[in-house]
């Protein structure tokens, strides 16, 4: 995997709650190319990241996905990407524990990407 996240090379002045290298207070997603043209990042909940019932929180879920798809529709199109459409299917609680997401890029055109992903506990 490449060394520096995409988020850092793409938009280091970035703001995005989710993955703005310069909101302390976000998310920090950092997403990475790796050598099968796919995009890994690992993401660690905190407390604060909880549903009240030892799960992570949906909506902390979606948005790390969102912004770990727009990290790879970014790179992928080496422009900033909003997300136009999303959609996810939850199909367990997810566990307090370390995440793994992987993406791809399942269809490109010259101004948008569609982005296929995963999301799963690393335990």
């Amino acid at each position: 995997m490449a060394s520096i996240s995409i988020q850092d090379e793409m938009f280091p002045e970035g703001e995005c709650f989710g993955c703005g290298p310069t909101n302390s207070n976000g998310l920090q997603i950092k997403s990475f190319a790796k050598p099968d043209g796919s995009f890994g990042a690992t993401w660690v909940p905190n407390p604060e990241h909880s549903n009240g019932g030892g799960s992570v929180c949906g909506g902390i879920l979606s948005t790390i996905l969102d912004c770990h798809a727009a990290g790879a529709a970014s790179h992928a199109l080496r422009a900033g990407a909003v997300t136009k459409e999303f959609s996810m299917k939850f199909t367990a609680p997810t566990p307090m524990e370390p995440l793994d997401l992987i993406a791809r890029v399942v269809d490109r055109r010259s101004r948008s990407a569609e982005i296929e992903e995963i999301g799963r506990a690393s335990c």
